[in-house]
């Protein structure tokens, strides 16, 4: 029996199966063109890969002699679980002994004090700490004014404040606290985040 084009149901068949071949084909080879130019698009940078470049970058962290950021939900310490080592980074003598005074009156534990081994140091002051110790830096440097915190590359939590040329004095308890409660630790914008890379 044939159709009224007088195609009998078996060509008619293969015809729309021929269309539908002819389709998809052309489906296909459009899908495969806009992959092949998105593909050219985001390899010149054009178009940012949607998952970001993990693979290729990593983050950075902070390392040895870095500016570390205050640990996500960290909160000021107290000083009497700190110990502080205060070195003389100036030509004023007696500088670090005083000031370790004042840190000792504050709660602090005095580790010991001394001469800078580096000599002179230009700035305020220093803290030097491990990764477990950088909420306790932060909570110090609020009290030091001017002072950058910056990581040993160790994990510990001790503190290394070295005085340098431009320390004029610790900043009063009471404003101390004030700070602390209404502003907590802040890490400044230069800062890196801790990683497993930051102990060396």
């Amino acid at each position: 029996m044939s159709t009224s084009e007088g195609l009998t149901g078996r060509q008619l068949y293969r015809r729309k199966r021929q269309q539908r071949e002819t389709v998809v084909f052309t489906i296909s080879a459009a899908l495969m063109v806009i992959a092949l130019l998105v593909g050219m698009l985001m390899a010149l940078g054009i178009i940012p890969l949607p998952f970001g470049n993990t693979f290729s970058e990593k983050k950075p962290v902070a390392r040895i002699s870095q500016v570390p950021c205050v640990p996500e939900g960290s909160k000021p310490t107290d000083p009497k679980d700190s110990t502080v080592v205060v070195l003389n980074g100036t030509d004023k003598a007696g500088l670090a002994t005083e000031v370790a005074g004042n840190l000792k009156g504050r709660g602090y534990k005095i580790g010991e004090t001394g001469n800078a081994p580096t000599g002179e140091f230009t700035g305020a002051a220093r803290i030097r700490t491990g990764t477990s110790g950088v909420a306790a830096a932060y909570t110090l440097a609020v009290a030091v004014p001017g002072s950058s915190v910056v990581l040993d590359g160790t994990a510990s939590s001790g503190l290394e404040l070295t005085l340098g040329n431009e320390f004029a004095k610790l900043e009063d308890t009471k404003h101390v606290e004030q700070i602390l409660k209404k502003e907590g630790l802040k890490s400044p914008r230069t800062c890196l985040p801790i990683g497993q890379k930051s102990v060396e």
